[in-house]
Formats: C-alpha cells, structure tokens, sequence
C-alpha cells in the first residue's frame, strides 16, 4: 500500500529517496480524487521532504476530517519540525492538547 511506503519519509528528510517520496505524495493525493485516502501520510511525506508549508496545509485537512491519529500530535517525533509554528500550535489547542 502506497500509504504506508510513505511513512517512513517523516523528519528523516527522506533517506535520499526524495523522487520516491514525491512520487508517493502525488499518488495519495490522487488518490483522494477517487476516494478516502487519510491526509497525514501526505503530511508526513512532506515533512519529510522539508516541505513545512505544504505539511501545514494538509494537517489542517487531517484536523478537519478528525483524524484519529491527530492524538499523537504531540509525541510524534515526525512533527519536531514544525511544532513551534503558530498553525502547529493552534491545531494542538484545537484538539485540546497541552501545548
């Protein structure tokens, strides 16, 4: 499954593997145009890939299809990058996590 190749991009800056990372986010967000594919695994794929902008775009969609997963926001080793940002922040309080 493409979903879980990607995971392993999370904060590593992806081994080297950046085409293969590109390749995979762009197939989940295909993937989304045919139907339920989770939007952390493209959040994780960027982060990955340095990409904090477009990582912050997509945990915002995974806050507003209540990812179950956003629990884990705050000991997640892959969010390190970003969990100083103001957007990171907001989405943690949001979901009533102590920031």
């Amino acid at each position: 499954m493409v979903a879980s190749r990607c995971c392993g991009c999370a904060g590593s800056g992806c081994l080297g593997h950046t085409v293969e990372a590109r390749e995979i986010v762009e197939k989940l967000e295909a993937g989304r145009e045919k139907g339920y594919v989770p939007a952390l695994p493209i959040v994780w794929t960027y982060l990955g890939l340095g990409e904090t902008l477009m990582a912050m775009e997509w945990l915002d969609t995974s806050f507003a299809e209540h990812d179950p997963f956003l629990g884990a926001l705050l000991v997640f080793p892959a969010y390190e990058a970003v969990r100083n940002l103001p957007k990171f922040k907001r989405i943690a309080e949001q979901l009533k996590l102590p920031t």
